[in-house]
């Protein structure tokens, strides 16, 4: 019985120590992804020594900030809004409105944002107007 209650107690405390280990671990990465951070956001020239051997020794960190980066551009340029010529912009009104007339059925389905980008004010944003109501300002 007592050699069951050991090993009940050593398998406790050991598993408490990995996990404490590992605790300690992802916070020893998200020091070093901090650090590789703030080095990656200094020019290239404004780097010292001591900066530009960190990025060596942590390649796999830039390596994974680099992309975190280039995903992020990616994104946000995804969501910039296109402005077409007014040339193009016939062109593409026609194409929809004999992709319309033609149609049996048509189902338009539009998300957040299209409305302001016609500048109709939108509800629920900082600046919307249940937002300005509920702050008791005046909607104009």
């Amino acid at each position: 019985m007592e050699e069951e209650s050991d090993t009940g107690v050593s398998s406790r405390a050991e598993r408490k120590a990995l996990e404490r280990a590992k605790i300690l671990q992802r916070e020893s990465e998200r020091k070093i992804v901090k650090l590789v951070g703030r080095v990656l956001k200094k020019p290239e020239a404004e780097r010292s020594e001591e900066e530009a051997a960190v990025l060596l020794r942590h390649r796999d960190t830039v390596e994974e900030l680099c992309r975190r980066r280039v995903r992020r551009n990616v994104l946000k340029r995804k969501q910039e809004e296109v402005f077409d010529d007014a040339d193009e912009l016939k062109s593409k009104v026609k194409h929809l409105a004999l992709a319309v007339k033609q149609a049996d059925h048509l189902v338009v389905y539009t998300g957040a944002g299209i409305s302001t980008a016609a500048s109709i004010p939108d509800y629920r944003g900082p600046n919307g107007v249940w937002t300005q109501l509920q702050k008791g300002r005046r909607i104009r």
